[in-house]
Parts: structure tokens; sequence; C-alpha cells
């Protein structure tokens, strides 16, 4: 900001007259970043009176406060008298609580929603329970990872992941075909969920009917290229049926993706060269 030296208000910095006494500007100094300095010295009339406009200012600069307060005084009785209560109008929301669960009915405007998430939280806290205890390839209690997947199957019925790991723990405690129906509602839900179609495969495999094996192991493949597990469990079951061509494709093909374990016992089995 710069000041004018005539009147001593402050204008732009790009201003050329001072919008106050339209004084013209000669090179005055911005004094951004500055203590301001006190105004100049006030011109006088030949008659040796004060400019009324700089009077003006000056009233205005030292009863600012004031000023400001009585106008708003002012506004706020005006809008208050022509204001009017609209109670009449206004109808308070009726809140229903849920009835299938009294002891939510707190109000709420979405109580059906508010329930209903809380319930998908709950299922997930109980899923993570459950993976808890299945940190590897089998669980540590598969009959516990069980109970803590029912409850969250029943909190949420499309919950597809807790049908696969259910399935996972059926598996391991060789209930293949407990499995296979965990696995075939997670695949339901969800079609396009390479790793059900994968687990499944696995349940097929250990009742032997590995045809139907490799059918769900060609689907995860088709689903994600890039599913080493599903190759090694393919080859495993071309060689279990007698195809050590097709079997040790595989076992090389999820060597290549990083996992080579099957490969190297296929090896020291003479399955593949």
């Amino acid at each position: 900001m710069k000041r004018c030296p005539s009147c001593g208000e402050w204008n732009d910095d790009t201003a050329q007259r001072c919008w106050q006494c339209r004084e013209v500007f000669d090179e005055i100094t911005a004094l951004r970043g500055k203590t301001p300095v006190e105004p100049a010295v006030e011109k006088k009339r030949k008659s040796g009176t004060v400019k009324w406009q700089t009077r003006l200012v000056e009233i205005w600069k030292e009863n600012t406060t004031s000023i400001i307060v009585t106008i708003i005084s002012i506004a706020l009785i005006s809008y208050a008298i022509v204001q009017k209560p609209h109670v009449d109008e206004i109808t308070p929301p009726k809140v229903t609580a849920p009835a299938a669960n009294p002891v939510l009915s707190a109000p709420s405007p979405q109580p059906a929603l508010t329930f209903e998430s809380a319930a998908a939280s709950y299922a997930y806290e109980l899923f993570k329970k459950a993976l808890d205890l299945c940190p590897g390839e089998k669980c540590t209690d598969p009959q516990k990872a069980i109970e803590y997947l029912d409850e969250s199957i029943k909190l949420k019925p499309n919950f597809a992941g807790a049908y696969n790991n259910r399935g996972n723990a059926y598996c391991d405690l060789g209930q293949y075909q407990r499995a296979i129906e965990d696995y075939n509602e997670a695949i339901r839900l969800k079609p396009d969920y390479a790793l059900s179609y994968g687990n499944r495969g696995v349940a097929y495999g250990n009742l032997g009917q590995y045809k139907r094996a490799i059918e769900d192991y060609n689907v995860a493949i088709n689903l994600n290229p890039a599913f080493a597990n599903a190759f090694v469990n393919r080859g495993n079951a071309y060689l279990s049926s007698g195809n050590k061509e097709l079997g040790c494709s595989d076992a090389q093909k999820a060597c290549d993706l990083g996992l080579c374990p099957a490969l190297e016992a296929a090896k020291k089995k003479g399955a593949c060269p």
C-alpha cells in the first residue's frame, strides 16, 4: 500500500491517483510490510481552513467502532421487528426404531442403514479373528475359525470372503464336501473369485476328482494368469492323473512366477526332467 502525501489516505500500490483527494502520485514508494508513518501535515486552503473531506475521514477513523456497532444494532432491531416465527410450519421428524432390534432404538435419520453398517463392521471383525487363526497354509484352530466365520456370515450373508475362508477351514478338517459347498457359495456371490476356484480345485483334488479339479484351476488361471499356486496345483493334478508333460509344464510355469518347490520335488522324484 502507498499513502497520499496530500490527505494521508492509503491507496493500492497500482493507483495513479488518490481515491480520496484525487491527488496525482509522483513515484510514491509502496509501504507494504512496513510500519505505517504518521499522516503528512494537513494542507490548508488559502482561507486557512481544513479540507472538509479530510475532516470527514478523520471523524470516521476516530469513531469507526461506535459507528459500526450502531449500524449493526439498528439492523438487528429492524430484523427482529419484521421477522415472525414459523413454528407452525415445522413438523418434527418421526423417528422409528428398528423393529428387529429394540436395543438400537436411539433416534437416527436412517436407523436401518446404521444397523446394517454396524453389523457389517462386526462381521469384518469376526472375519479378522478367523484369519488370525489361519496365518499359514493351515489353520491353527480350524474349528474356532469356523465358529467366527459362522457368525460373520450371519451378520453379512453376502460376504464371499467369509465363505471362501470357511471352506479352507473345512478343508483343514478333512471335510472336503462341506468345503466345496462354501466355495460354491463364494463363487456364486463373486463369479470372478479366482481364489475360490483354485481352492475348490484343491478340495476336488483331495477327493481324487482330478478332472473337476483341473477345470477349476483352468478358470482360476484364466481369471488370474499370475496365480502361481493354481499352476502348482494343476501341475500336481496332471501328474497324479499320469500326464507328466502338462504336469511338468505347469510346475515350470509356477517356478517362472517365483514358486519353485513343486518343480524341484517333481525333479527329485524323476517325474520331471
